[in-house]
């Protein structure tokens, strides 16, 4: 540690947070909290400084503040969207942070600027930044939870909309992000048809149970009539890995003839094993099948395990991240989103508030 500070404090020499840019200076935030106390006092006065000023860069330093607990507060929020340097500084990877802290805010904080967010409609346009189209997803997502339906949709369809001019022009890589894009944005869960709604099709192609053998349904639709946890994950993903052990407890707890529990994944191109090994499938699904069985024994695992022909990621659910967990009640529509799978209590919650129901 002293060595990192010593190193940290010689490549902060010669520095002018003054004077640098935006970028630059959020860049110098990780250099002088390595560079020790004192250094990192002196980066947080010329930040508070900064954030007070009312221009583009005034309002990055400002997000940058928030997004790092500094002078977080329940008036942050109001602070960010009322600065004065909002309209020249919400591009970008400033744009991305504050619609994260967003979207993770408590929607009655955010809802009474709906109007000013909804306007932001003019930024995400055909001729964006590539880094401003990443913050596209987040603002709708903040639309649907912030705004109208109505306001929500409109911001959906315009993002939609500019993706599809861009693809017209852009690059392989360019198009490969917009793609997908386009596909999370014409997915249930961005269209508002998620929960309450009749679970989407997953395309399951395989499934195991825990003997290896196919289990006797083909979709979840086949599955009416239980409650049934979709646990979405990879052999990979160890959180996935980690939470096991919670959702065999599940298997043992509940009558399987009351509650499914399925793990969805898709194929991948490798196995991880247990013992670290990783093999190669790249091309050959049936092979891929046969060593997730193996993994599946090695584990324990105690549920029916499903290969989705759709993405790991899947649009229509929003997923960005596993392990997520969905519940779909008995009646074949989806009842939670998002949880975790080592959330045992939410996720058992979400399982005896069903079973409650007539």
């Amino acid at each position: 540690q002293q060595k990192v500070e010593e190193i940290a404090t010689r490549a902060t020499q010669g520095i002018n947070l003054q004077t640098l840019d935006a970028a630059a200076f959020t860049g110098a935030f990780q250099l002088y909290r390595m560079a020790g106390a004192t250094k990192a006092a002196e980066y947080d006065a010329a930040s508070a400084a900064r954030a007070k000023q009312p221009t583009g860069e005034g309002f990055a330093a400002a997000v940058q503040r928030a997004s790092m607990g500094t002078g977080r507060d329940p008036e942050a929020i109001n602070a960010l969207l009322n600065h004065p340097g909002f309209a020249q500084g919400f591009q970008g990877a400033t744009a991305r942070t504050m619609l994260l802290m967003l979207d993770r805010a408590d929607p009655a904080l955010v809802k009474p600027h709906a109007a000013k967010l909804a306007a932001l409609k003019s930024t995400f346009t055909a001729t964006a930044s590539p880094d401003t189209f990443t913050a596209a997803l987040v603002w709708v997502r903040v639309m649907r939870t912030a705004g109208t339906p109505e306001q929500a949709e409109s911001a959906r369809k315009s993002v939609v909309e500019a993706c599809k001019t861009r693809l017209a022009t852009a690059d392989e890589r360019t198009k490969k992000s917009l793609g997908r894009t386009v596909e999370v944005l014409e997915g249930a869960s961005m269209r508002g048809q998620l929960v309450g709604f009749p679970a989407p099709d997953l395309k399951i192609n395989w499934t195991a149970k825990p003997d290896g053998k196919p289990a006797a349904w083909r979709g979840l639709s086949d599955l009416k009539g239980k409650i049934v946890v979709v646990d979405f994950w990879a052999t990979w993903c160890g959180p996935c890995v980690s939470s096991f052990p919670k959702l065999a407890a599940l298997r043992a707890d509940y009558s399987s003839d009351k509650v499914e529990i399925v793990g969805v994944t898709s194929p991948q191109g490798y196995v991880a094993h247990k013992d670290g090994a990783r093999v190669d499938c790249k091309g050959d699904v049936t092979k891929e099948q046969a060593e997730t069985v193996r993994f599946m024994k090695d584990m324990g695992m105690t549920w029916t395990v499903a290969m989705s022909g759709k993405d790991l990621f899947n649009a229509d659910f929003g997923i960005n991240g596993v392990p997520y967990v969905a519940i779909i009640d008995q009646q074949g529509k989806v009842f939670k989103t998002g949880l975790h799978g080592e959330d045992d209590a939410g996720i058992r919650a979400a399982i005896d508030e069903l079973l409650k129901k007539k």
